[in-house]
């Protein structure tokens, strides 16, 4: 059916319902203004009980009248008849018997030719008349019953088939809004605009839907189109607007305040986009909303309180934009909301406990803001919840020990960033579809319940970072076996905590797709067991930054010949802080000295060594009589500045493998000396062996032997196990 009373349209529909009405006024008697009728008793209710059973209970008596004078007005009403056959009152001595009859039966041929369905024939014939039926009282009501429905009918029929002139005016208001949106697109790269021309309706433009019926435009859906432009004013003229998707193109401007002109609108979505400017007041007009989606743009101001009237809303995203304010304590009226996400703006304040009223809430994210206070009782009742954020505020008070419990439906748990204290509460098992448990950066204390933990199968990341979990003794990391069993483990980070303790064995057990384990900053001692080698490049993608920082550390000890457990280390003392406290000026104290040897050749070399260098000047080995002074100093230390920069404690701050992002290294030529370094110390072979001519370098011999014959060719010192005070010995003799 069409909708009645929508826009400017003259609806028939509002026609049929006036008459349908007067219909029950005139067969009953009764105005829907009686006495009788109200307390939810209307005229059609009264009338509907009575069908088709009881019509004559209720039926105006007048139209039943048989009595002395009803032959005396034959005359009078056949002349009436003739006259204004559609408008035969009830007067009790004009509509007699089957008068009453033939008059009805003239009205449903006057509406329908369809009559005969109903067991009459219409006779144009003044002379004749129909034959009156034996059962005139129970024909009367069943044409009575028969010729409403027949009416309604006919009616919606001819309102749907005969479109009327205020459709047509409708029409041409949505073509010429849709024609200004078009004059505000300046980046059009996929050419979706081409279609929007007068060759085609604009009900075949792509990204326009239209009722099929009035060709009102009902959607516009241009998502992800990389359109650059602004919304122009007059969208609101589009009154029939369901649903309006400009998400992820690069639309900028204030959104219009003639956004709230589409009463219509249930669905929203202006996402990922650059709008500016304040959430318009008057959407609070678009009432039938049910997803309302502005999420990363760059709003301002406060959340306005008008839109407290969009009680139907679903979905509610407005994070990542620049708002500011508290959070409206009246989101909580919102029954039907599923997903509210606010986070990533500017909000202020606590966490309104009416927000606990959202029974139905699934998704909760208020994060990245500067909250304070403590999350609210009547928020943790909410069972529904499945994701759950709160990360990056200021909040306190510790977690709940039934959180488990009391969110069985839990997936994601993002609490990092806060001041949170108390212990890892244990019933998270409880919540078996957890994928994601994230609490770094608060002030947890205690043991890690690794049982209970290892029960969450599904259990993709766990994030205890930056706390201060452990007990400072020996035992400390015997929960990592239970977490054996979350074998779609991806991400473990433990890193600056109180763990003391050996690691592990068991930790080669971990889940096969795990590609980052972070476990720096703890008191982590012994040796590692060589199972840990089961963990790399197993499953998923493998970690470059966790690469990164292996090369650091392996640069590091290459040049010092230390190693992150030898006993010096300790105590917020690592090989890293060791390195970073002697670069630059003390670089050569703390060198490997077997990098500085001295030989009874070196100033035989001098010469050979200025003559290489203007030769081939990145070629020359640490021989202190190829690169003398100054020139190793400053290759030494840019190596440990690339060991330093790769081995940051930040992820973040880590090197990328991409020369032109090495500030450290200016010229190619020096990491050609780096990785000549490393294979003269590594095979312990001088540039000028005996083994390199004919085209053989250092670099072929070493190349040719990868890696079937690798240990064929390594220093001899580097297999050695146990103290190295006397390797240089044993090496000669070896050798």
């Amino acid at each position: 059916m069409i909708e009645y009373d929508m826009g400017d349209e003259v609806s028939i529909l509002g026609d049929v319902y006036s008459f349908g009405i007067l219909l029950l006024e005139m067969f009953t008697g009764k105005r829907p203004t009686d006495g009788m009728l109200g307390d939810g008793i209307s005229i059609h209710n009264f009338t509907a009980m009575a069908m088709p059973n009881h019509a004559t209970d209720i039926v105006d008596a007048s139209l039943l009248i048989e009595g002395e004078d009803a032959d005396d007005i034959d005359d009078r009403y056949e002349k009436q008849v003739q006259e204004k056959p559609i408008k035969m009152r009830h007067n009790r001595g004009l509509l007699q018997g089957r008068k009453l009859e033939e008059c009805l039966a003239s009205v449903i041929c006057n509406i329908s030719k369809r009559a005969d369905a109903y067991g009459y024939s219409c006779q144009k014939n003044e002379g004749k008349r129909m034959e009156h039926s034996s059962s005139t009282q129970v024909r009367l009501f069943k044409l009575f019953y028969g010729f409403i429905l027949l009416c309604m009918g006919t009616a919606v029929l001819e309102s749907a088939t005969l479109p009327s002139s205020g459709t047509s005016l409708g029409n041409e208001t949505d073509h010429m809004a849709l024609l200004d949106f078009k004059k505000r697109i300046s980046e059009d790269p996929f050419h979706i605009m081409s279609s929007w021309n007068d060759s085609i309706h604009f009900c075949s433009w792509a990204g326009v839907t239209c009722n099929r019926i009035t060709k009102r435009v009902l959607t516009l859906e241009l998502e992800s189109q990389k359109l650059v432009g602004s919304i122009p004013p007059s969208i609101g003229n589009l009154t029939f607007l369901t649903a309006f998707n400009l998400r992820r193109n690069n639309f900028h401007g204030e959104l219009p305040q003639e956004l709230g002109r589409l009463q219509s609108l249930q669905h929203l979505n202006l996402s990922v986009n650059s709008f500016s400017g304040k959430i318009p007041t008057n959407i609070s007009h678009c009432t039938q909303l049910r997803v309302l989606e502005l999420y990363s743009n760059k709003l301002i101001g406060p959340i306005p309180d008008q839109l407290s009237s969009l009680l139907d809303l679903n979905i509610l995203l407005f994070d990542k934009n620049n708002l500011t304010g508290t959070i409206p304590s009246w989101i909580g009226n919102f029954s039907s909301l599923c997903s509210l996400y606010i986070g990533g703006n500017n909000f202020q304040g606590s966490i309104p406990k009416e927000l606990g009223r959202l029974t139905g809430l699934q998704a909760f994210s208020v994060a990245a803001n500067n909250l304070s206070g403590m999350v609210p009782s009547s928020i943790y009742n909410i069972s529904s919840i499945s994701i759950f954020g709160v990360s990056q505020n200021q909040l306190h008070g510790e977690l709940p020990p039934n959180v488990g419990v009391i969110l069985p439906n839990l997936e994601q748990f993002h609490f990092g960033s806060n001041k949170f204290t108390g212990n890892v509460p244990a019933s998270f098992s409880n919540a078996s579809r957890l994928r994601y448990l994230n609490l770094p950066e608060n002030d947890l204390t205690g043991t890690v319940p690794g049982e209970s933990l290892g029960r969450l199968r599904s259990l993709v990341g766990l994030n205890f970072g930056a706390n201060r979990l452990g007990t400072g003794k020996s035992g400390d990391l015997n929960f990592i076996s239970f977490l054996a069993n979350c074998t779609s483990l991806e991400g473990l980070a433990l890193y600056d905590n109180q763990f003391r303790d050996e690691l592990p064995s068991s930790i080669s057990n971990l889940s096969t797709q795990l590609t980052s384990l972070t476990m720096e900053k703890n008191l982590i001692y012994g040796s590692i067991d060589r199972g840990i080698a089961n963990l790399y490049g197993m499953g998923g993608e493998v970690s470059i930054l966790g690469d990164v920082y292996s090369f650091g550390i392996l640069l590091l000890e290459m040049f010092t010949r230390k190693r992150p457990t030898d006993g010096m280390f300790g105590d917020g003392l690592s090989i890293h802080n060791f390195t970073a406290m002697a670069i630059p000026d003390h670089a050569m104290d703390i060198v490997d000295p077997s990098l500085l040897i001295e030989g009874e050749d070196a100033d035989a070399n001098d010469d050979r060594y200025e003559n290489e260098v203007q030769e081939n000047p990145t070629t020359n080995r640490h021989d202190r009589g190829l690169v003398q002074g100054g020139k190793l100093d400053e290759c030494l230390v840019s190596v440990m500045q690339i060991g330093l920069a790769c081995s940051a404690i930040s992820t973040g701050e880590r090197m990328h493998m991409d020369f032109g992002m090495v500030g450290q290294i200016s010229v190619l030529g020096d990491v050609y000396i780096v990785g000549i370094l490393f294979l003269a110390r590594k095979v312990h072979r001088k540039k000028d062996h005996s083994a390199f001519g004919d085209g053989i370098s250092i670099h072929k011999f070493t190349a040719r032997t990868m890696s079937d014959h690798v240990v064929d060719i390594a220093d001899p010192a580097l297999l050695y196990e146990g103290g190295d005070t006397d390797y240089d010995d044993r090496y000669r003799n070896d050798t």
